[in-house]
């Protein structure tokens, strides 16, 4: 493990925290197509990562990816978000 990717894993680790507010708080609305490019481009990155060999950063990255997959499905639709 090299110093770059513990430095990579806090980042991602600080940006995995901040969707915990949108995943909890269920008047929250991000439209899908935002939710959509950001969850994309972290997978994307996790997946460069495993091929470097940095699987702390990967794994840290995975799950910010599968966060937002989460506020893709939980607070994409505004009437649900709204209402709920």
């Amino acid at each position: 493990m090299n110093w770059f990717e513990v430095i990579f894993a806090v980042g991602q680790l600080l940006t995995l925290i901040a969707t915990l507010p949108m995943l909890l708080d269920a008047r929250t609305y991000v439209p899908r197509k935002t939710s959509w490019y950001l969850e994309t481009g972290l997978a994307v990155m996790a997946l460069s990562l495993i091929f470097m060999g940095a699987y702390l950063g990967a794994a840290v990255t995975g799950l910010a990816a599968a966060a937002w997959v989460g506020i893709y499905v939980l607070r994409g639709d505004r009437g649900r978000a709204i209402h709920s």
